[in-house]
C-alpha cells in the first residue's frame, strides 16, 4: 500500500499484484473438474514441481529423453534433471507459438521418448500446432501437457497422455499440484507438509490484515512468511501429498465470478493498452474458452526494468515470467527476446475495471515520459 493525501488526510491506497491472500469458500459447494471424470486417473501433490517428479517416476521405464520449450520455468525442468533425463529445447516464437521447424529438427536428431508442451497465460494452441502434436503421438512419442497457466481454460489437448499443473497460480491455496493420466499410476506419497500449510495460512492472514488496515509493519511480516513458504515448496526430494485445505478451497470456491472477472479485466486492459507504442501485446483478446493468468506484454527498447520499477513504486507489482534458467542454453533470438522483454500485468479476480484503468493510465504516463 501507499499513503496518499486526500483533503488533508492520509488515505491508504491498495496495492495491485503479488501474492494471493483471500479465501472465500462456500461449504455447500462441491465442485467437480474434468480430471474427476471416470476415464481419468489423478494424483494430488504438494506442488506442480512435485507432480512433475511424480510423472518422472511413472515414466521410469521409458528412455529418458525429453524435448520441452526453451521458454519455460525452472521448476518444470529441474525434476527431469533430478531424475537423470536428457533434455533438449525447442524454439518458441515471439507470439508464444511452437516453432514447428525447430521442434521437428530436434525430434529427428534427438529421438525423444516424450515431449512436454505448454501454451501460455490461459490461451490454447493453434490448429496447425494441434495437428502437428497429433502426428507426434501417432509416432509413439509420449505427449505431456503442462496446464499450470490454464487450469480453468477450456482448451487442453485431448490427445495428451499426461497432464501436470500447479493449483497455486489462480487463488490463495497453501500448496497443490496435479498429475492426470488415462492410465492408473501406482505412486506412494508421503503425508502432506503441515508446516507449509500452517505457514501459508499465517501469511494469508497477515496479508489480509495488512490489506484491510493501515499497519505498514505487517508487510515485512507477511513477506517473510511467503519467502518461507517458497523455501518449503522448493524441497522436492520425495513425493508428497497436497493438503486437504487446498482441495477444500478448489471444491468449495465459486469459480464462475473468478473466471468472468479475469476475462473481463484482461480484455478491458488489452483494449486500453493496445494504442500505447512503447509496448507490444503478446497475445490477442480472450474468448470464453480462455481464462487468462496475466496479460503479457513486451516492453520495447530494453525498457522493461524501467517500466517494472515505475509501476512498483506506484504499488503495482508485475512479475517477469520467467527469468531464464541457467541450464537452458543456445536458444534462438526469438526465444531470447521473450525472456528479455516480457512483463506480466495482473488481471486477476481481486481487481475490477477501475484497477485496469489505473494500470493503463500509469503505463500511458510512462510511455509519454519515454517519448
Amino acid at each position: 500500500m501507499i499513503l496518499e493525501k486526500t483533503n488533508g488526510e492520509n488515505k491508504m491506497q491498495k496495492e495491485i499484484g503479488s501474492n494471493f491472500w483471500e479465501i472465500e469458500i462456500d461449504e455447500n459447494r462441491n465442485n467437480k473438474y474434468w480430471w474427476d471424470e471416470q476415464q481419468y486417473h489423478s494424483e494430488y501433490f504438494v506442488s506442480g514441481r512435485n507432480a512433475i517428479l511424480g510423472l518422472c517416476k511413472v515414466l521410469g521405464n521409458e528412455k529418458k529423453k525429453i524435448i520441452m520449450p526453451a521458454y519455460t520455468c525452472s521448476t518444470v525442468v529441474e525434476p527431469f534433471y533430478q531424475e537423470n533425463w536428457e533434455i533438449e529445447y525447442y524454439e518458441v516464437n515471439k507470439d508464444l507459438s511452437i516453432n514447428i521447424d525447430s521442434l521437428e529438427q530436434k525430434i529427428i536428431a534427438f529421438k525423444p521418448s516424450a515431449i512436454l508442451i505448454h501454451s501460455y497465460f490461459g490461451f490454447g494452441f493453434e490448429k496447425v500446432e494441434e495437428e502437428y502434436i497429433k502426428k507426434l503421438k501417432q509416432k509413439g512419442i509420449i505427449i505431456i501437457e503442462d496446464l499450470t497457466q490454464k487450469v480453468f481454460s477450456d482448451n487442453r489437448l485431448l490427445m495428451a497422455d499426461y497432464y501436470v499443473f500447479s493449483l497455486r497460480k489462480f487463488l490463495a491455496g497453501p500448496d497443490g499440484g496435479g498429475l492426470v493420466s488415462y492410465k492408473k499410476m501406482n505412486l506412494e506419497l508421503a503425508k502432506e507438509n503441515s508446516k507449509l500449510v500452517s505457514t501459508a495460512i499465517s501469511a494469508f492472514k497477515l496479508k489480509k490484515a495488512y490489506m484491510n488496515g493501515n499497519d505498514l509493519e505487517l508487510k515485512e511480516k507477511f513477506r517473510k512468511k511467503y519467502v518461507e513458504c517458497n523455501k518449503l515448496l522448493a524441497i522436492n526430494r520425495i513425493l508428497t501429498k497436497g493438503s486437504i485445505e487446498t482441495l477444500d478451497i478448489y471444491r468449495k470456491t465459486n469459480f464462475e465470478p473468478v473466471i468472468k472477472r479475469r476475462i473481463n479485466n484482461y480484455n478491458r486492459l488489452w483494449e486500453l493498452l493496445k494504442p500505447i507504442t512503447c509496448i507490444k501485446l503478446v497475445l490477442g483478446k480472450a474468448n470464453d474458452k480462455v481464462v487468462p493468468l496475466y496479460l503479457p506484454l513486451y516492453v520495447k527498447q530494453g525498457k522493461r526494468k524501467e517500466l517494472q520499477h515505475f509501476l512498483a513504486i506506484r504499488y503495482i507489482y508485475c512479475p517477469v515470467i520467467w527469468p531464464k534458467y541457467n541450464l537452458i542454453i543456445n536458444i534462438s533470438k526469438n526465444t531470447e527476446y521473450i525472456y528479455d522483454n516480457i512483463l506480466c500485468i495482473p488481471i486477476d479476480q481481486r481487481y475490477g475495471i477501475e484497477e485496469m484503468e489505473k494500470i493503463a493510465k500509469y503505463i500511458s504516463e510512462f510511455a509519454s515520459k519515454e517519448v
